[in-house]
């Protein structure tokens, strides 16, 4: 009788050590999982500033390139213009040089048709 009362009582404080034991080693695993939920928020956290900043820094990138886009595009206007300018420039000094090179002619080389003296 004493054996079986000793090994009911050794049943008894084994469940209750087992209960104690789970009972640490759910606490153990609640301290666990709060400490990595916090550096889990933290990561989250961070990865958000960190693609916030990488969006910003896309947006400025985006936004010089549209510059340099934009005074290109300038460059070529005002390029297309003088060249534009400098056609008609040269056009002008060829039309010019022709009209005096005849007035030249004329002057030093040519007489006038007899129609045009007796009308004088």
């Amino acid at each position: 009788v004493t054996s079986v009362r000793q090994h009911q009582e050794q049943l008894e404080e084994a469940g209750r050590l087992h209960r104690q034991e789970i009972k640490a080693s759910l606490s153990m695993h609640n301290h666990e999982l709060d400490y990595t939920t916090k550096i889990h928020h933290a990561e989250v956290k961070l990865a958000c500033k960190l693609h916030d900043r990488e969006k910003e820094m896309s947006l400025a990138m985006h936004n010089i390139a549209l510059q340099m886009e934009l005074l290109h595009a300038s460059c070529e206007n005002i390029r297309d213009t003088a060249e534009q300018y400098i056609s008609k420039i040269s056009t002008f000094l060829l039309v010019e040089t022709l009209l005096l090179s005849s007035l030249f002619i004329v002057i030093i080389e040519g007489d006038l048709p007899p129609s045009t003296q007796s009308e004088m």
